[in-house]
């Protein structure tokens, strides 16, 4: 009996420290991204549909990213398999306390796209002087 009792406080305690750790990590408490890589990877958990970046299938996909002064500027870009540049985009800053906010979405409307976008922005980087 005693055995039995040990081990249901033990299976409480597992339990329990689980829940904590879980509602921790799904509030973005005591998150610290330190790097891109880790931005890379905390987006693609929270963001299903990004998990097959980078590809070199066609359409490639590729990421891009910047350093901003509270975390990282990412951009998750198809690119054209028979038009040049980029097609799509899907721009987010993702902060080093773990939270993620969308700068914007770029579509080149079946042309050829930029080569690089504004990540701040998801437009286009290069400015027409017409």
């Amino acid at each position: 009996m005693k055995k039995l009792i040990i081990t249901i406080i033990a299976v409480l305690i597992v339990v329990l420290g689980a829940v904590y750790l879980l509602k921790m990590y799904m509030t973005g408490d005591k998150i610290e991204i330190a790097s891109a890589d880790e931005a890379i990877i905390f987006i693609k958990e929270k963001n299903s549909e990004l998990r097959n970046y980078p590809s070199d299938n066609l359409p490639p996909k590729r990421i891009e990213t910047k350093q901003a002064q509270n975390g990282w500027y990412l951009g998750f870009y198809t690119e054209g398999s028979g038009l040049p540049g980029i097609l799509r985009a899907t721009c987010y800053l993702v902060t080093t306390s773990g939270n993620i906010t969308a700068t914007g979405e770029f579509s080149a409307g079946g042309k050829s796209g930029p080569s690089s976008l504004d990540l701040s922005t998801c437009k286009s980087a290069i400015t027409s002087r017409y």
